[in-house]
């Protein structure tokens, strides 16, 4: 996980996968703590071996991919499609005090693209509050 950028769609086909349910077929757990997890890819022609520190998909070269997204970060994954669908700073702080928890031990990689989405969510809220009461005066 060198490269923590992500494509906007990532998270987003993230959630899909979770929520399809489906999609992911197997977790084993290893001695260590470390988990591994089995993926369908999105033609269901092959499956990706997914962890924490990679995936098997060609996309994970480009940074942290869908899979690893919908599996290893998928607390990170929902927080920030919710904190993204965002109509307030008030739920914004709530949401990211809420999740902050589930976020705790996930590699530093996902944790950033968070922060990253956090703060970009801030800006645009705050940015429209400036907007809104710029019309109104």
């Amino acid at each position: 996980m060198s490269n923590t950028t992500t494509k906007p769609d990532r998270i987003d086909r993230a959630v899909e996968i979770i929520r399809a349910g489906n999609k992911i077929l197997k977790v084993d757990y290893y001695s260590n703590g470390g988990q591994v997890w089995f993926v369908e890819s999105s033609d269901a022609k092959k499956n990706y071996r997914v962890t924490e520190q990679g995936c098997t998909c060609p996309d994970a070269r480009n940074g942290i991919c869908k899979h690893q997204w919908a599996t290893a970060g998928a607390n990170a994954a929902m927080l920030i499609f919710k904190m993204r669908q965002a109509g307030g700073l008030l739920a914004l702080f709530e949401m990211a005090e809420l999740h902050a928890a589930a976020l705790a031990g996930l590699p530093v990689g996902f944790l950033r693209v968070a922060r990253d989405e956090y703060r970009q969510a801030k800006t645009r809220l705050i940015e429209r509050i400036t907007f809104d009461k710029g019309v109104a005066a």
